[in-house]
């Protein structure tokens, strides 16, 4: 054979190596193995998997929503909303993904000042709204309205009346999840010694639970009493070590 027909052979072989190449698709992304990934706290080989879905399967709404949630726990709220509220426009019927954009949103709220809290408020409303409407035991969900009712001024919906029209379904469900909620709206309502009785109660029956910390600890630096607010905090972090409400809650107390 001569050089020019080994040369054009060669050609050839590359040419058709390259097509070969070219044919097989890049990965396309698992949601399944992100989840692993997010689970382990491996947030950005769980965010590989999750842009990879997004990127193949663009009007699949789950690369969006676990590309928000790997966003929300690196505390990237501009991004977390855009992932989310991306999720929603693709599936508007699924609460999860409403609670999740109005919880992100709601972080967010928390780091600016307060002139320009007003948009994020009505996006939240409007979150939690939507997620406890289109999923009624999503307790979560409940939980996280009743505390936008609990703490939003009444130009933006405010209400310790409503808060407690949510609370019904989960004090049936759940009689001490109902009354630590019941605390936190009496604490609102500036009836701390009453809320500080029931708060008590539920920590009484159940120890182990971070959130009841968290919410004993609110009681008591409502009061001022933040000696006792600081161990109830940490109390909530040996539970949860970085529970980001126990960590708000002493950094609001100077830690």
């Amino acid at each position: 054979m001569d050089m020019a027909k080994r040369i054009r052979n060669l050609m050839l072989i590359g040419a058709a190596v390259a097509l070969t190449c070219a044919a097989i698709p890049a990965s396309a992304g698992s949601i399944e193995e992100g989840r692993k990934h997010f689970d382990d706290k491996k947030w950005e080989e769980a965010r590989v998997e999750f842009q990879a879905v997004a990127d193949s399967e663009p009007d699949n709404p789950l690369g969006h929503f676990w590309l928000g949630r790997v966003s929300f726990e690196l505390d990237e709220y501009n991004l977390s909303i855009e992932h989310f509220e991306k999720a929603v426009d693709l599936e508007e019927t699924n609460g999860e993904y409403w609670h999740w954009a109005a919880r992100a949103n709601g972080t967010k709220a928390r780091t600016v000042s307060t002139m320009r809290q007003l948009p994020y408020a009505l996006k939240i409303k409007k979150g939690f709204v939507k997620a406890v409407e289109l999923d009624p035991e999503n307790m979560d969900a409940r939980r996280d309205l009743i505390q936008f009712y609990i703490e939003a001024p009444r130009l933006v919906g405010g209400s310790t009346e409503k808060a407690r029209e949510v609370l019904k379904p989960i004090a049936e469900l759940d009689p001490v999840e109902g009354k630590n909620v019941e605390a936190k709206i009496l604490n609102a309502e500036g009836k701390s010694e009453e809320a500080l009785v029931k708060a008590k109660e539920v920590i009484e029956e159940r120890p182990e639970e971070e959130n009841y910390h968290i919410t004993l600890a609110d009681i008591y630096a409502s009061m001022d009493r933040e000696d006792e607010a600081r161990a109830e905090y940490n109390k909530a972090l040996e539970i949860y070590p970085g529970h980001k409400n126990a960590i708000k809650g002493l950094e609001d107390l100077g830690e």
